[in-house]
């Protein structure tokens, strides 16, 4: 990465108030990153800068770019325009529907949208005409061993797509020559010279123009042949708007420029997914297996849920697209920035192909289907199941106990959207002079398994929650677990130097900021709460339920009663009741927010949260009994803290009055119990036995048999 970007431009800039990613080149801005490695440059960017920032498209200006989710939500404003598109790349993408917005957009649209449509692309065999290449590629992919699999399936999908096109197999070198030089207008500098790539960018689009119209001819002269092109050229020629044949070949270009790389992206991340995952591929070996024939019409797939679920959840999972450019027509908020109306204005009036287009870019690497796709469990789905495309529950790629599929995909994307959200909460730029905000970031981001958030978002699974809401209750809980953390962690308290791996709080920024660390971690908890897009019964629940779990009766109380207990031989009791306020409120808290997002406390709901409370209770201190264990046998590494404190400061524990071995299945007992108690819940709930499987597994990893 660092070789993509300019040494020399190391300068910390803000236009706006947004800072500008620095590495700039003159001329061409960040486009070498950009196109080389546009996913890290974000990452850079966002882990430097936060969620707002600007990067330079070079001849196309500077974008404002942010990884914010409330970005989508500019998509539909009717103040944003898609004509930036067009200016980025105008030799490529003008007169394209994804450039128009409203009245042409919906015209270039519904003139041919019938002919994509799955009973579209039945009515042209496009599974038939598919099938036998993409058998003979993956043939040959088995028989040659390691391949570099985006280039293979960029590769396929150019074939496929000349295939779907019916251009003759003596012509395809030709196309694959003016295909690679066509995309060179995408960073072409605007230096229109001979050899140069805006030149032959343009000779080649006109080539591939030519010969487009040429199957639009074609197309009309024998109207009833079947074929994509044919079928496309036949709805827009039914069509009730008087659009122009240029409309028409600008549009198949652009199925075949979009069509090649995001296909073939999807393509490749289903393929990694597999070769990941062995549980995934069986699944999909058996379904081959009974099903027989490759599926090539649109109503096979009802056979093929895990093909179809597959198919889904990666494209949630790794958007094909990494950037959604849009202009601002006016001032709009977006995320916790306003961005001014006046300084948008003034770029646009002073806008020259040198110049800067002042327009927001929604570049956020979150899918826009934020809750993944559920299945029934693995067992029947082996035989005749069917696939629930409610979006909530179980991810297809996810997984979990008794041969169910894997679960660390969901939890891997819950526990980053959640850090993003936090990220966005607790924004770098807000410091002024101190180092406040920046030690509350230290505390909340440089690691943690977030399992108190991830319990939130399973317990959000059991109804049908907006992901953003669940993402913001969880950053809150994530918030005030830090807050416990920072003051556990004081001198005064257990006077421990690390956590997570890295030195405390308090060492590293002082004491004192790191009490008022804990102190604003706990208010942004609550105003994160107070601020959340819901009704006023909701918020006023969760604020309740937090606080409740800090309370004297919840983990203040409990941290009391831990250092009461120093040096002092007590029942086992005594230690589960401590255990139960310190760190099993806040456990308990986070499943019951994650309910409480959208499942009202009342009597017609008594009976299932009487389940969550048992689940929680079990599931807390099963998490503190493993602590205990940990303390006592494991290292720096694995615990992230300084190993042995609790004998070393005298501190009963469950480990230090039950033996190691019978804490352990203490333990095991417990997290037995928890999934019991969510069982008459059924499948909603299979999120939340996921995560009862994962501290089996960091209980059977760290903590072995003896």
């Amino acid at each position: 990465m660092d070789m993509l970007l300019n040494p020399l431009d190391r300068r910390h800039r803000l236009r706006y108030d947004i800072p500008v990613v620095p590495g700039a080149f003159p001329l061409v801005g960040h486009l070498p990153a950009i196109v080389c490695d546009l996913p890290r440059l974000l990452r850079r960017a966002e882990r430097t800068l936060g969620s707002h920032f600007w990067l330079d498209f070079g001849p196309a200006g500077h974008l404002m770019t942010c990884v914010d989710p409330d970005a989508f939500a500019l998509l539909r404003h009717k103040d944003v325009s898609s004509a930036l598109i067009e200016e980025i790349a105008p030799e490529l993408l003008g007169g394209t529907l994804v450039a128009q917005d409203g009245g042409a957009h919906r015209q270039a649209r519904d003139a041919i949208k019938a002919a994509l449509l799955p009973k579209g692309l039945t009515q042209a065999g496009i599974g038939a005409l598919f099938a036998p290449v993409i058998r003979a590629r993956v043939q040959a992919w088995r028989d040659r061993g390691d391949v570099a699999i985006l280039r293979e399936t960029g590769d396929l999908m150019l074939k496929l797509i000349f295939r779907l096109m019916g251009i003759p197999a003596q012509d395809l070198p030709g196309w694959h020559r003016k295909y690679r030089q066509l995309l060179q207008l995408i960073v072409a500098p605007p230096v229109d010279l001979p050899g140069l790539p805006l030149r032959r960018g343009r000779a080649a689009r006109d080539w591939i123009d030519a010969r487009l119209r040429q199957f639009v001819r074609d197309a009309r002269a024998h109207a009833a042949r079947t074929g994509l092109i044919n079928d496309m050229v036949s709805a827009f020629d039914r069509s009730d708007d008087a659009l122009s044949d240029d409309v028409l070949v600008a549009n198949i270009r652009l199925l075949l420029l979009a069509g090649h790389d995001t296909t073939a992206s999807t393509m490749a991340w289903m393929v990694i997914e597999l070769a990941r995952q062995p549980v995934l591929w069986d699944a999909l070996v058996e379904e081959a297996q009974r099903v027989g024939a490759a599926p090539t019409r649109h109503e096979d797939l009802a056979q093929c849920p895990v093909a179809e679920a597959l198919f889904r959840e990666t494209l949630r999972v790794h958007p094909a697209i990494t950037l959604l450019p849009r202009r601002a027509l006016q001032e709009l908020q977006l995320g916790q920035r306003r961005i001014p109306a006046a300084a948008i204005s003034h770029e646009l009036a002073s806008h020259a192909p040198c110049g800067e287009a002042a327009a927001p870019a929604a570049a956020d690497r979150r899918s826009p289907w934020p809750s993944p796709v559920r299945y029934k469990d693995m067992n029947n789905m082996q035989t005749d199941s069917t696939l629930h495309d409610d979006r909530t529950g179980v991810s297809a790629l996810g997984g979990g106990a008794s041969g169910r599929l894997l679960p660390e995909i969901w939890m891997q994307d819950g526990a980053k959207r959640v850090e993003q959200a936090l990220a966005r909460l607790l924004c770098a730029e807000d410091d002024g002079e101190t180092e406040l905000m920046a030690a509350m970031r230290y505390a909340t981001l440089h690691g943690g398994k977030r399992t108190r958030a991830l319990l939130c978002l399973a317990a959000g699974a059991l109804a049908d929650t907006p992901a953003h809401m669940l993402d913001d209750v969880g950053a809150a809980i994530e918030m005030m677990h830090a807050c416990t953390l920072v003051h556990d962690d004081l001198p005064a308290m257990d006077d421990d130097v690390l956590r997570r791996g890295l030195p405390t709080v308090h060492v590293r920024f002082g004491e004192a900021t790191a009490i008022l660390v804990g102190d604003a971690l706990q208010a942004h908890a609550f105003l994160t709460l107070a601020s959340l897009d819901a009704p006023g019964d909701n918020r006023i629940a969760l604020v309740r339920e937090l606080a409740r779990a800090v309370s004297a009766e919840g983990a203040a109380g409990g941290q009391a009663m831990d250092l009461s207990l120093v040096g002092k031989h007590v029942e086992l009791d005594r230690i589960v009741a401590m255990h139960r306020m310190k760190c099993g409120a806040l456990v308990r808290a986070s499943v019951r927010m994650g309910a409480l997002c959208a499942i009202a406390e009342d009597a017609a709901h008594a009976a299932l949260y009487c389940a969550l409370d048992r689940y929680s209770a079990c599931f807390g201190l099963a998490l503190q009994v493993v602590d205990d264990i940990l303390d006592a046998t494991a290292d720096t590494a694995t615990l992230g803290k300084t190993p042995g404190k609790d004998a070393a400061g005298q501190k009963p524990t469950c480990a230090s009055i039950m033996g190691l071995q019978a804490a352990r299945q203490f333990a095991l007992d417990l997290l037995r119990d928890a999934g019991e108690a969510i069982a008459p819940l059924g499948p909603r709930a299979e999120r939340m036995a996921q995560m009862l499987q994962r501290a089996n597994a960091y209980l059977f990893k760290h903590a072995p048999c003896a």
